[in-house]
């Protein structure tokens, strides 16, 4: 049976379970109170020799099956009974004949009545000694019900049916339930099998069928299946399958590699899942017979796969029988982990096939014999078929290390146990059996040395062919083989020594120690136990092996024996006093080692060296796995060991890694009750970081398992640890899913990625992954999001979780309850505190919906506070308790307190090393402003969603410094291609996920050449040829490809090409479909039937052609593309051209449909696209009005017909615009647009078919914003300006990216304000692209527009915001420049000067310069390429500083605008326009200065006078920012207050966006920029509006610290009151879209600053919802409105609402109102508020309530703040003393949110009160550090903003108490006259 079956939880019994001590209730252990096993045994009196069985079968029966069973025998004593065993439901009949006379001998037969199963036969007279008799029972059997004999299983076809199947599982001690018979290994047998079946099944066994038999072919309606005779073999490894499954043969397909017939089995949905086994099986079989050299016995090897099997596979002799999951190869479904234990699992039962099935165990004492060898082959031979796996470097990790975890138990057994009953048969299949056997099987072939130890095995099997085995002959093949050899001391064999490993049970803990006079080592031994009160004297042959800095590791050779009759071993080896040793080399002796203090401090110094590698990594692995074990049981103290894995910081191997992750899963268990288990967290993630930063989520194609494997194990650890980049990243990649809903991540990842992740997200986004769960039907995915979701540390929505997963109408299945009451428990601390108080109060609730008892076992394995095991205690007295869930809680009740005593004395050295070690790293020391940026950047963040991504986010803004080799990356030529043929073989439901093509290439090259290099990243290449046109010589030799991200495949000629002749390439290969949606990759989506439907689509840029088909994948690599699509019924394809039906290929090919299509004009293979689907589109045939001409249409999914008017419509106007603006034709014959489910970019604009993202092309009403229509709009004419700038004419390499990209980005919007100028796409191009550009143009980091990339990497890093945002920026610097018309025909000149041709920069440049020539707009010497030529090949921008000169002139300096104060030297080009107040025209946006880069100072003459005011950069055309002198940026406000019309709008936004940044980043006074943004109460125009939000939002965050915060706010109210006047609150019937988007912006200011109708309108709508959560708001108006209503509630209504928490009786209803009641700005309410969380008689449910008022009164605002510092620094002991558990929460929560000058003081106040444990310490420390951090740049801009707001802003109230007192004066001077 496979090696992870039965038992396989008890490897983590110590590790993974927080047990360190195993419960007293035992599973799978042997008991010490063994049966007697003679009792158990069989008498030989009779020998079976055949047993001829009939069984009558139908898997539609579910109730029994009739047999009958024919056994000749022969006697072995003279007795008148024959005993066997039966455990049949009924004997029908027995017949025992003499087979000499053929005489009746049965006179009658008895079943006995317990547990041995014996059928006893009575004779009327006794056996004839060595004479044959013949034994017939007739019988009726009952099928199985718990996976064993003869049982009943099912699976759901294609359609959904079930359909029913029947299988065998005899092994151990189950023939006997399927018929009577002699079931014990050492009674072998011959079996000739028979089985009656149902039409529809086949039956599948032993042997192939046979046509030679005397039976009836039909009988009972049900037809034969004859097998043929085995050879002599085992009852338990007899085996049945009656089913209709389907089979793969290598015989039959092709792939034969192993001689004998060999066929994979599985249900016909799984047919195509079957490849994999069916050669990595066959590999197996053809290592393992070589290697033992004895020929599989049988004709045939069968290896089924089952949908139950209670084992993962059982080695029945020629039909092996698996589960799926471990046979069924699906790359949609099977992970890394799952496909190294699929291979593993196979080797393992192959293995058995001489282990187990050749040579038999005698009896079930000797199992070891089977498993144990099975077991150390299935690493052996799967690494010598895989060595990438490193099977057997894993091997101690695996299976040595948890081995002895077991075998130290005091309840361990010996691999050679005495047993007798069938129970105790079934416990003996333990990881003794298995990984200890394994484990001294290792160490048998290291002690012997590989030859010998292959001969020994070699001589055991040969010895016993098909025989019965016992550990003494193993012993004696070994023997022999190693005689004369040296191996062992003096007459001492291999018995000695490996029956002392066999026989005993325990292992040996070697103490090793330097004698301090003479340097020498010695040793003394002893058995390990994990109980150290227990002593015995068990004493082994040893192996001795040591290494040290001198002595090699490699050579594990015996060095030394220590003898069991030796008290004290002194080892040959002296080392000096500073050297370390170590002793078993890569621990291949089954024990530990434990050393003195100084040696583990000398191998903590190794290990922290350069030279950690100097100790093997197995040793590594063994230091860390032996200290743990050790520190466990205070053998040594924590800090030693903790001292060694600090070296773990530099360690990147997988082994240590693996066996570090078991330790720190056990401490990750037991720490959070430490004082310092935040410092714990600390060592782990720094210990992680930087294995994680090599890693990171990114996979790569080129990663090998192991790889992949420390990528899911490391990530965890470093999550889980919280490590930020860990988390952050986990959160990006869902954010990435949430972009993209069809996206998928990678399926190694998902578990780490989700629940890692879902820590980070918000109750929205948490909602979105529940309903993906919903929405999935990938069963892997599920599981994943459902123990995801369990990982968020809100205590709201785990508690929401809870409840869901427990209500009567949830839609979680009951099978997965259970599983996410789990996932709580062990997700965190928070998430076990929450059920243990769940079961402590409802615990009726889970009774009637999990499994109670796994619940309250997990929760003993974890409970390590005093609180809760308090609240556990009460909980197991419950009277409601069944037994069995009595029994549980008692049992783990013992485990808790053994738990809580052992982490008592563990921390006594544990904490005190971590506050040592980690307090000063506890919090990252960050600069001031740093950490101010960090703020400013999450609220920035938010402005980003104004606007659609084009590309996958990149992981920096800019490229990297460091750049790759540019020659390495580039295809060295000669030979280019001119034409393509491919044809593809596309079927999206393919289970294997691949695709097969051929492409024909034809070539020309440049010289004579010996080598073709081009592109391939496909799966295999097949087959190659290279054809000189006209001959039918092939000139192929062979080829290469690259191991590398260069993807060269270089195709090698026997001769050179010829420069004269033409030649074509045929390619035949395999392709992959693309993982990460690129390439040719899948997509998929629901349809109306709730069915997933799977589509194929591609996305080449800008190195993907190269995944779909060999080809020279470089832009400037042109070529015509004829592209042939063959696709399944239902299917349609869609390329670049329309279809044609011209060509010699086949219509149909297996099944699929041919889709040919034209030939393509010459184009960049990174453009070439196809979809296949079965989407529907509109055309603009089909309409009445046709705006262009050429064939134009909408693709979707079925039913989305509806939602593609809009695109349609504008999409067709916006590309005859392009055309009509260019004067250049669009080159194809039709252009399509596809709305794909999957999509990693925004769009992608394949010529002739752009893809899109779904949401940025269909237009659904009541969902779709009017922000996403604009999206809409501007994507396609994004996409479609790309028709003309990347595809006519194309980059000649990826540096000149922003030629394609920067036009398309300003076209963008040029096109779409052509199209639709209500828009005002230019306007909004300010906000939407310069300013977003310039932000990250800033960095020291910033690439240029013209950037040298190589790699893929760095290709892909260059889609930033330089090539989109800032290129298209300067591009329409540019058409200011030269003027609208000069500007559109030079672009003309560019495009027509290379028709379908390259491009470079110059040749822009050169079209512009012909059409400037003769206009005099450019300076006389000055060219458009000494202009431009700057721009695009120098990072940043410039800002120019503007003072007063003399004379009324200015004078204007120029330098590089950056965030921080750096300063460098690039100049720049600069086109200066002005207005001033003495005139000017905003329109004319002509140059009327250049500023050159070798001016230092330029002047200019204005003629100012002293009030006159002056603004550069008229409508912000130029690419810079401009900083004022004090004087201009005065008057330049009171313009702006006198009359805003006075300048130009986009100038107005240019001023705030100046001056909000030139502020922040303090080089200029904040006072000046509260002057000018006063201008905006008369601002009703929503660019300004756009712009200021980022700004606001940051001040947001700030201004709080500030004394006059309330003035803050009303300015916030007075600036917006007239434009929330205009906008209103609710949506207008004829608002326009200008109108909606800005109503979407002043909401969000206004309402947050406390504007009294948006509050009331607010409250309104919270009403409203609370009363009906259906109700739907217009997209165009989703705010925060939540809190409005109760901000300003009387203390009545509060309590009114807290009457109605009291009375709730749903969790997540009172979890909502405790979240309301904590808005109230009331400070009294908010006082008694938080002190009701304190409060003896509190009417708060629990700690998670308590916790939810301090969390929601913090986060609801100022005023809350205030409120909650003054309760925290008051109360601290008092909330510590009720909800401990918290406190860290509460302190990270709260010191991110003090800013205020009494906050501050207070909190440090506080702190300096001492008095707190080290925990609270480090708490605080490190929340006073956050806190000043954040301070110190605040000080240094509010000394300025107080006294402004205070001499600024008058509150309303006051303006009207002074309009009345006016108004009165008047009257009384009236009245007086």
């Amino acid at each position: 049976m496979s090696s992870r079956h039965l038992i396989v939880f008890l490897a983590t019994l110590s590790f993974a379970s927080s047990s360190f001590y195993p419960s007293s209730a035992r599973t799978n252990v042997l008991s010490r109170d063994r049966s007697d096993a003679g009792s158990y045994r069989l008498t030989p009196n009779a020998l079976p020799t055949h047993y001829r069985v009939i069984l009558n079968v139908d898997p539609d029966k579910i109730d029994s099956f009739s047999g009958e069973v024919t056994i000749n025998v022969m006697a072995q004593n003279t007795t008148d009974q024959i005993v066997l065993h039966s455990n049949v439901v009924k004997i029908v009949n027995v017949s025992v004949i003499d087979a000499g006379n053929l005489t009746e001998l049965c006179e009658s037969f008895s079943s006995s009545d317990d547990d041995r199963n014996f059928l006893t036969i009575t004779l009327n007279k006794n056996l004839v000694l060595n004479q044959e008799y013949v034994v017939k029972i007739k019988y009726t059997g009952k099928y199985g019900s718990y996976f064993d004999g003869l049982y009943l299983s099912s699976y759901k076809d294609d359609e959904g049916k079930t359909k029913s199947l029947a299988v065998t599982q005899m092994a151990p001690a189950s023939a006997r339930d399927v018929f009577p018979c002699f079931d014990e290994p050492g009674f072998k047998a011959r079996f000739q099998i028979n089985a009656y079946v149902p039409g529809g099944y086949h039956a599948i066994s032993n042997e192939d069928t046979t046509n030679t038999t005397d039976l009836p072919l039909v009988q009972d309606g049900l037809h034969l299946i004859a097998f043929k005779e085995t050879v002599p073999m085992c009852t338990y490894l007899v085996a049945l399958l009656v089913s209709d499954f389907k089979y793969k043969s290598n015989l039959e397909h092709g792939n034969q590699i192993y001689s004998k017939k060999y066929r994979v089995i599985a249900k016909p949905p799984a047919y195509n899942e079957l490849d994999y086994a069916l050669e990595f099986g066959q590999i197996a079989m053809l290592n393992l017979e070589k290697y033992m050299d004895v020929e599989y016995r049988l004709s045939k090897l069968d290896n089924a796969a089952l949908p139950n099997l209670y084992f993962n596979a059982m080695e029945n002799w020629g039909l092996i029988i698996y589960r799926e999951e471990r046979l069924l190869y699906n790359p949609n479904r099977t992970t890394t982990k799952l496909l190294q234990s699929m291979s593993t699992v196979i080797t393992h039962e192959s293995a058995h096939m001489w282990y187990g099935d050749e040579v038999s165990p005698v009896w079930w004492d000797y199992v070891w014999l089977s498993e144990g060898f099975a077991t150390y082959f299935e690493n052996y031979i799967t690494n010598l078929i895989a060595p990438e796996w490193r099977l057997m470097d894993q091997f101690t990790v695996n299976n040595m290390h948890r081995a002895m975890v077991f075998d130290s138990l005091e309840m361990t057994n010996a691999m050679t146990s005495p047993i007798g009953s069938k129970q105790e048969i079934l416990d003996n299949f333990n990881l003794i059996a298995y990984q200890k056997a394994a484990s001294v099987i290792r160490m048998m072939q290291h002690v012997l040395s590989e030859s010998v130890f292959q001969q020994g095995l070699r001589n055991y099997l040969k010895s016993l062919p098909m025989g019965n085995a016992v550990p003494k002959n193993l012993f004696d093949g070994l023997q022999t083989a190693a005689e004369g050899r040296d191996i062992f001391p003096v007459n001492v064999t291999v018995s000695d020594v490996f029956s002392s490993w066999s026989d005993q049970e325990g292992y040996p803990v070697v103490e090793a120690w330097r004698n301090n006079d003479t340097g020498a080592v010695h040793l003394v031994q002893s058995r390990y136990h994990q109980n150290t009160s227990i002593s015995t004297g068990e004493m082994w042959w040893i192996p001795i092996t040591w290494a040290t800095e001198n002595v090699s590791f490699e050579n594990t050779s015996t060095q030394a024996w220590f003898d069991p009759k030796v008290d004290e071993f002194k080892l040959p080896l002296v080392v000096d006093e500073d050297d370390w040793f170590i002793i078993n080399k890569q621990q291949i002796g089954y024990y530990r080692v434990l050393y003195s203090e100084k040696n583990y401090d000398l191998l903590s110094k190794a290990l922290k060296g350069k030279s950690f590698n100097g100790i093997h990594f197995l040793n590594r692995a063994q230091l860390i796995d032996d200290s743990l074990e050790f520190a466990k049981i205070f053998k040594i103290p924590f800090n030693t060991t903790f001292e060694l894995m600090n070296y773990l910081r530099e360690e990147l191997d997988y082994v240590p890694w693996s066996t570090v992750n078991v330790g720190l899963n056990f401490l990750n268990i037991m720490m959070p009750a430490a004082e310092n288990y935040y410092l714990f967290k600390v060592f782990v993630s720094q210990i992680t970081r930087k294995n994680f930063e090599r890693l990171t989520f990114d996979v790569n194609i080129n990663d090998d398992p192991v790889t992949k494997m420390s990528r899911e194990m490391v990530s965890k650890l470093a999550c889980d640890s919280g490590l930020v980049n860990c988390r952050t990243r986990a959160y990006d990649k869902l954010k990435f899913l949430m972009q993209n809903p069809s996206g998928k991540l990678e399926l190694d990842l998902q578990d780490v990625i989700y629940c890692s992740g879902i820590r980070s997200v918000d109750e929205e986004e948490w909602d979105y992954f529940w309903m993906r769960y919903l929405n999935s039907t990938i069963e892997l995915e599920k599981s994943s999001i459902l123990k995801g979701l369990a990982c968020t540390e809100n205590i709201n929505l785990l508690t929401r979780y809870l409840n869901m997963s427990l209500s009567d109408d949830t839609e979680i299945l009951k099978s997965d309850r259970t599983l996410i009451v789990e996932s709580i428990i062990n997700s965190s601390p928070t998430g076990l505190n929450l059920v243990v108080d769940y079961v402590y109060e409802n615990f009726t609730l889970l009774q009637n919906t999990v499994q109670t008892t796994s619940i309250i076992s997990n929760l003993g394995r974890r409970i390590v506070t005093e609180s809760n095991e308090k609240k556990f205690m009460i909980f197991a007295q419950y009277p409601i308790l069944t037994d069995t869930e009595r029994n549980s809680a008692n049992s783990a009740l013992v485990t808790i307190s053994k738990n809580r005593k052992w982490l008592e004395s563990a921390l006594e050295t544990i904490d005190p090393w971590l506050f040592d070690n980690f307090r000063s790293s506890s919090e990252t020391n960050m600069a001031p402003f740093a950490i101010l940026i960090l703020a400013i950047a999450t609220l920035a963040s938010a402005s980003d969603n104004l606007w659609p991504v084009l590309r996958p986010e990149t992981k920096q803004e800019t490229l990297p410094m460091q750049r790759a080799d540019y020659a390495k990356y580039r295809l060295p030529g000669p030979t280019k291609p001119s034409q393509y043929t491919i044809i593809l073989k596309v079927d999206p439901n393919n289970p294997n996920n691949t695709f097969d093509g051929e492409v024909t290439i034809d070539i020309m090259t440049n010289t004579p050449a010996d080598s073709i290099i081009l592109h391939s990243n496909v799966k295999t290449i097949i087959g190659i040829s290279v054809m000189a046109k006209g001959t039918n010589t092939d000139f192929y030799k062979n080829h290469t490809l690259s191991t590398d991200d260069t993807q060269f495949l270089t195709i090698h000629v026997s001769q050179n090409l010829n420069v004269t002749q033409e030649y074509f390439i045929i390619i035949k290969y395999t392709g992959q479909y693309g993982a990460n949606l690129e390439g040719l990759y899948l997509s998929s989506y629901m349809d109306a039937n709730n069915t997933e439907r799977r589509l194929a689509t591609t996305q080449f840029e800008p190195v993907n052609a190269r995944d779909a088909f060999p080809c020279y994948d470089e832009p400037g690599l042109k070529a015509v593309f004829q592209i042939n699509i063959y696709t399944p019924s239902g299917y349609h394809a869609i390329c670049n051209t329309d279809q044609t039906n011209t060509t010699t290929l086949p219509p149909t090919v297996n099944g699929l449909s041919l889709y040919a299509f034209e030939p393509t004009v010459r184009m960049s293979s990174y453009l070439i696209a196809f979809v296949i689907s079965d989407f529907v589109y509109k055309s603009n045939l089909d309409r009445p009005s046709q705006v262009f001409p050429k064939n134009f249409r909408v693709f979707g999914k079925p039913n989305t017909e509806k939602y593609m008017d809009f695109a349609l419509d504008f999409g067709e106007k916006s590309i005859f615009s392009l055309e009509k603006y260019t004067n250049v034709t669009y080159a194809l014959s039709k252009l399509d647009n596809f709305a794909i489910p999957d999509f990693s970019a925004g769009a992608m604009e394949n010529w002739g078919l752009i893809t899109y993202r779904e949401q940025y092309l269909l237009d659904i009403p009541g969902v779709t914003s009017t922000r996403e229509k604009q999206f809409i709009a501007t994507i396609m004419s994004h996409e479609n300006g790309h028709m003309w700038f990347g595809n006519e004419v194309s980059p000649a390499w990826w540096d000149y990216l922003w030629l394609s990209e920067g036009f398309a980005t300003y076209f963008e919007s040029y096109t779409t304000q052509d199209v639709a100028p209500e828009w005002r796409t230019m306007d909004q191009y300010v906000m939407g692209s310069i300013h977003r550009a310039m932000v990250a143009d800033s960095l020291e980091s910033a690439n240029p527009m013209t950037a040298s990339v190589a790699s893929p990497q760095e290709i892909n890093n260059n889609f930033n915001r330089i090539a989109y945002e800032k290129s298209g920026s300067v591009i329409r610097m540019m058409e200011h420049i030269l003027g609208m018309e000069v500007f559109r025909d030079g672009l003309r000149n560019y495009l027509k000067s290379i028709p379908l041709g390259l491009a470079e920069p110059q040749k822009l440049f050169d079209g512009l310069e012909r059409a400037a020539n003769g206009t005099n707009i450019l300076p006389e010497n000055l060219t458009v390429t000494d202009i431009f030529g700057i721009w695009s090949t120098q990072p940043g921008y410039p800002l120019v500083t503007a003072t007063s000169g003399n004379n009324g002139s200015i004078n204007l300096r120029q330098t590089r605008f950056y965030q921080t104060n750096i300063t460098s030297s690039e100049k720049w080009w600069i086109p200066i326009t002005w207005v001033t107040s003495k005139g000017g025209d905003f329109q004319n946006t002509l140059v009327q200065k250049w500023f050159s880069p070798n001016d230092t100072v330029l002047n200019i003459p204005l003629d100012l006078d002293e009030d006159s005011w002056f603004i550069l950069n008229k409508q912000e055309t130029g690419y810079y920012r401009v900083m004022y002198d004090e004087k201009n940026w005065k008057l330049l406000t009171e313009a702006l207050k006198a009359n805003l019309s006075s300048i130009h709008l986009l100038n107005r936004a240019q001023l705030i966006d100046d001056s909000l940044e030139l502020a922040r980043t303090l080089r200029l006074n904040y006072t000046t920029t509260f002057d000018l943004l006063f201008h905006l109460k008369e601002e009703v125009d929503f660019i300004p509006w756009l712009t200021v939000l980022p700004g606001i939002n940051t001040l947001n965050l700030v201004m709080p610290a500030a004394t006059n915060f309330n003035k803050y706010r009303e300015f916030l109210r007075q600036i917006t009151d007239k434009v929330y006047k205009s906008v209103g609150f609710e949506p207008k019937p004829n608002d326009n879209v200008i109108t909606k988007m800005n109503r979407n912006i002043i909401l969000n200011i206004a309402c947050n600053a406390g504007n009294k109708d948006c509050r009331e309108n607010s409250n309104e709508k919270l009403e409203q919802l609370a009363q009906n959560y259906s109700i739907t708001f217009d997209p165009d108006v989703r705010t925060s409105i939540y809190c409005s209503g109760i901000r300003d509630a009387t203390n009545d209504l509060w309590k009114f609402f807290w009457s109605k928490y009291i009375n709730a009786t749903s969790n997540s209803e009172k979890v909502t109102i405790l979240t309301y009641l904590a808005c109230s700005e009331d400070v009294a309410i908010l006082q008694d508020y938080l002190m009701l969380t304190v409060a003896n008689d509190s009417k708060l449910f629990d700690n998670r309530h308590r916790y939810t008022v301090v969390q929601s009164v913090i986060n609801a605002g100022h005023v809350g703040v205030d409120q909650a510092v003054k309760f925290i620094t008051t109360n601290f002991n008092a909330i510590k003393s009720i909800m401990p558990e918290y406190i860290p929460n509460i302190m990270n929560y709260i010191r991110s949110r003090i800013v205020t000058k009494d906050n501050v003081d207070q909190f440090n106040n506080f702190a300096s009160t001492g008095n707190f444990t080290a925990a609270d310490n480090v708490i605080i420390t490190a929340a006073q550090d956050i806190i000043m951090s954040n301070k110190a740049w605040l000080d240094k801009i509010l000394p300025d903003i107080d006294p402004w707001l205070l001499e600024n802003v008058i509150s309303s109230a006051t303006v009207t108490n002074i309009s009345i007192v006016l108004v009165l004066f008047s009257v009384l001077i009236h009245y007086f006259k």
